[in-house]
């Protein structure tokens, strides 16, 4: 999957380091950043606050969202090949990929929040009916990865503590 071989990036706003995630107010909080960090530059800050999304709700959205940036694209095959595991992209991925993509470059604390929080850093709102006429369920591998990450909202924690339970629900 591509996500592994772009930068990770960390974004300041305010006095907040925030790993952004796609579809996770992403482009609203890059348009709000006032600094930077990317790769082995990431490692040198104390705590990174992450943006966590219902995965389902996501994932509608993400699918949607490469459906309108691949308008030439059959979008029956398409469709069939992410509802069968046969494509993965970085817009609806589990989120727990993208926590296994900030590891990389950092192992330290991290503050998980739920997005209904991130109007701390952007005033914009999410969209969550932009592409409801989908009807898409999202398959539970694609959400079950995520579910270990609902223990951990609003808590600070070692990113290199969860990252084995991580790795052995993407398993």
């Amino acid at each position: 999957m591509s996500l592994f071989t772009t930068d990770c990036k960390i974004i300041k706003i305010k006095h907040d380091w925030i790993y952004p995630i796609f579809k996770n107010a992403y482009t609203s909080l890059i348009l709000m950043r006032e600094d930077e960090k990317i790769n082995n530059d990431v490692s040198k800050v104390d705590n990174i606050i992450v943006y966590i999304r219902n995965q389902r709700q996501r994932f509608v959205s993400g699918v949607g969202e490469v459906l309108y940036n691949n308008p030439d694209v059959d979008k029956d095959k398409l469709l069939a090949d992410i509802m069968e595991s046969r494509m993965l992209d970085r817009h609806f991925c589990p989120q727990s990929v993208w926590l296994l993509h900030l590891y990389r470059f950092y192992k330290g604390p991290i503050t998980l929040k739920d997005i209904s929080q991130v109007a701390h850093h952007t005033p914009a709102k999410l969209n969550t009916n932009m592409y409801s006429y989908l009807k898409l369920e999202a398959p539970d591998s694609y959400v079950s990865p995520d579910e270990p990450l609902k223990k951990y909202i609003d808590k600070k924690i070692n990113l290199a503590e969860i990252v084995p339970e991580l790795l052995h629900v993407l398993s």
